[in-house]
């Protein structure tokens, strides 16, 4: 049986705490596994939605899958340069594909084929090597600002979102989900943040609102994609 739509965000935020939390209880191992999962899982579903032909593509798919979990690994286990390494490694690896493809046709599905490779491989693992950077309560902090945020997006944005704030990429989003998804967002990270850590509440309100900031380019860049590709669901 379905959920409804709100029982299945409170689902999902509650598993994605938990989650974080038993990770931060088994410490470097459990925040590295944690964090290859859901890169593995978000590059997946990048490259199944924007190569939609799976069977003509299966090496870009591939490769940069078997690429994005080197650089996890690699920066996770403290490698100098490793970031730098691989996203080198990604760039020749999608030159050589250009490449071995060209052809005296037109050559511009390549490229374009060529350059999400390398874009999947950017949006995903290399953003999410910069966590193992960061102290498991600073990504447990993250994560409950999204949450937040998401969370209080939604709910006014169903009771009182009226005014949609940028139709054309994403009809459903509005103007008061948004403005209470930053303020949610900035509070809960301010509160969390002034609890767990030493420094002037100042600095956690930006914190607060850079996250949401971010968080909320993003919904927007994966709505984008959907529309482009003609997507109804992507996590």
């Amino acid at each position: 049986m379905k959920l409804p739509a709100h029982n299945q965000r409170i689902l999902t935020g509650v598993i994605i705490l938990a989650m974080v939390g038993g990770a931060a209880v088994m410490g470097r191992l459990g925040i590295g596994l944690l964090i290859g999962l859901a890169s593995l899982v978000a590059q997946y579903e990048f490259y199944d939605m924007v190569y939609s032909n799976g069977k003509e593509h299966w090496l870009e798919k591939c490769l940069g899958l078997i690429l994005g979990a080197g650089v996890l690994v690699a920066c996770g286990l403290n490698v100098p340069y490793a970031a730098q390494a691989f996203t080198i490694a990604t760039a020749m690896t999608a030159a050589i594909i250009l490449l071995i493809r060209f052809n005296d046709g037109d050559n511009r599905p390549h490229l374009v084929s060529s350059m999400l490779l390398i874009m999947g491989f950017i949006y995903v693992p290399l953003v999410l090597q910069m966590a193992f950077r960061l102290l498991p309560m600073e990504i447990l902090l993250i994560l409950v600002g999204v949450v937040a945020s998401d969370t209080a997006a939604y709910y006014a944005g169903v009771t009182m979102g009226k005014r949609k704030l940028w139709p054309r990429v994403s009809p459903k989003k509005s103007w008061a989900g948004s403005i209470a998804g930053l303020i949610t967002c900035t509070l809960a990270v301010s509160l969390l943040g002034w609890l767990l850590f030493d420094h002037h509440p100042a600095i956690w309100l930006l914190v607060g609102m850079v996250i949401n900031i971010s968080a909320q380019l993003g919904d927007f860049f994966e709505s984008a994609l959907k529309r482009i590709y003609e997507i109804k669901d992507s996590s």
